[in-house]
């Protein structure tokens, strides 16, 4: 059988062809990525919208000890007035209503004077935890205090 022997037309026909497939390939894909990326969009603000708002009563309870909270844009509380280095832990009504809050808005940032000494942040994570903590990590050489 013989060969049908390429012109320079057909080749360039080729050519225009192939790259045009490309290029169309490379469309649909972009607009596909488009479209994901639009439908995550879409999605992550719909989980936002389903963040609550602050509970009054949290707010209430939180206020009655002194202290005050107030949310952040998309999530999150910040939270000013609890004395993180103090000896004793707030009330169970406020730990409770902290809690709750941390639930509900994904994370809760203190805001304090100064920086928390190793002891006073292991103190703190015990509030809404077990009485001890216990690792079997070393401490990092970075860790002040550590």
């Amino acid at each position: 059988m013989a060969r049908k022997r390429r012109t320079g037309s057909d080749f360039f026909h080729y050519l225009t062809s192939a790259i045009t497939d490309v290029t169309v390939y490379k469309l649909r894909k972009s607009h596909s990525h488009c479209i994901q990326n639009s439908e995550r969009r879409l999605a992550l603000e719909t989980n936002l919208s389903k963040i609550s708002s602050l509970n009054p009563s949290n707010v209430a309870t939180i206020e009655k000890n002194g202290s005050q909270i107030s949310p952040l844009d998309p999530i999150g509380a910040r939270i000013q007035g609890v004395d993180l280095t103090a000896s004793h832990a707030p009330s169970p009504e406020v730990i409770g209503a902290l809690e709750d809050e941390m639930a509900n808005r994904g994370f809760l940032a203190f805001k304090n004077k100064g920086q928390l000494t190793v002891d006073d942040f292991l103190r703190v994570s015990c509030w809404w935890g077990g009485k001890e903590l216990h690792s079997t990590h070393g401490v990092h050489p970075a860790t002040p205090g550590g």
